[in-house]
């Protein structure tokens, strides 16, 4: 290895020869095989610096190369922040996410999110590109709470993603509303993109894509009401865009309604999963809300 971001081998005369993927795979073992599939495609392995394919033959005194992508070259920091698991197995990880930080590392947050804490409580995830990985299957808005689903390795991923695609990942939601919707029961049916005028928020827009979200008054009093809401499709800031767009914003959200003199937060839970696993097992998970939400509906709702 010459550096971080170039990994070399040369071919002994003493290496049992194979094809390409296959012979990679068995030196370098903290890839899997479709990972080593995905960087030959890419260009990124090369033989005596010429492109290959999977099934390229390696022959004595080879030099392969490997080159991994900058972006998922970054060391992943520890946080030291426990987080509340509701449920582990092998394959997968369920957490109650708090609310108030961010899920995954980007600009203005590198090492304080969900997976910088998730690296630090020392849990073992499958290696991508030769480093630690937690394979996010969804992800929770900065201030939402609740359920969040992470896989330890790239088959459990491939699986989770492609349910979640097909529905088969039912996902329910606590939220509180102001005002009180028309029905008591509805599917709100509109197609969401990103907002031309504000690249930070979505919204409606025809070229937006097909979004469903259905939602079931449990209460109500004169100005807000608290819903259940089931996500039919999983869009970014989807159930957020759909409730303002039906004139009943999330108490709290001041990205999509306005800020709340009773909370400093949008008021959203995720607080139930339930699909079957690998293994076609039921996995069904329930989590309640936080304290401030808690406080808040036991007060305006339940006396």
């Amino acid at each position: 290895m010459s550096n971080n971001n170039l990994l070399t081998y040369k071919v002994t005369t003493k290496d049992t020869l194979n094809r390409a993927d296959i012979f990679i795979k068995g030196k370098f073992e903290n890839f899997t095989r479709s990972q080593i599939k995905k960087l030959i495609e890419s260009n990124n392995i090369k033989i005596n610096d010429n492109i290959i394919k999977p099934s390229t033959k390696i022959e004595s005194k080879d030099k392969i190369t490997i080159t991994l992508p900058e972006l998922e070259s970054t060391e992943l920091k520890p946080l030291n922040q426990s987080l509340d698991i509701k449920y582990e197995n092998k394959n997968l990880i369920i957490i109650n996410k708090p609310s108030g930080i961010v899920v995954h590392p980007s600009k203005g947050h590198q090492n304080d999110t969900i997976i910088n804490a998730l690296i630090g409580m020392g849990i073992k995830f499958e290696s991508y590109l030769g480093k630690p990985k937690p394979w996010l299957v969804h992800r929770l808005d900065k201030d939402t709470s609740g359920l969040l689903i992470i896989a330890k390795n790239e088959i459990t991923y491939n699986y989770l993603t492609k349910i979640q695609k097909t529905r088969m990942i039912k996902k329910q939601y606590i939220g509180i509303v102001q005002g009180i919707p028309n029905s008591a029961k509805a599917i709100i049916d509109a197609p969401i993109g990103r907002n031309k005028l504000n690249r930070k928020t979505m919204s409606i827009t025809k070229e937006g894509r097909h979004s469903l979200t259905e939602y079931a008054i449990t209460k109500s009093n004169n100005n807000m009401s608290l819903l259940k809401i089931t996500l039919l499709t999983g869009r970014t800031h989807q159930i957020r865009v759909h409730l303002k767009a039906i004139g009943h914003p999330i108490i709290g959200d001041i990205l999509y309604g306005k800020k709340s003199k009773y909370v400093n937060r949008q008021m959203l839970h995720a607080y139930k999963l339930s699909f079957k696993d690998v293994q076609n097992n039921n996995i069904k998970v329930e989590s309640e809300p936080e304290k401030d939400m808690k406080e808040f509906i036991e007060f305006y709702f339940n006396n």
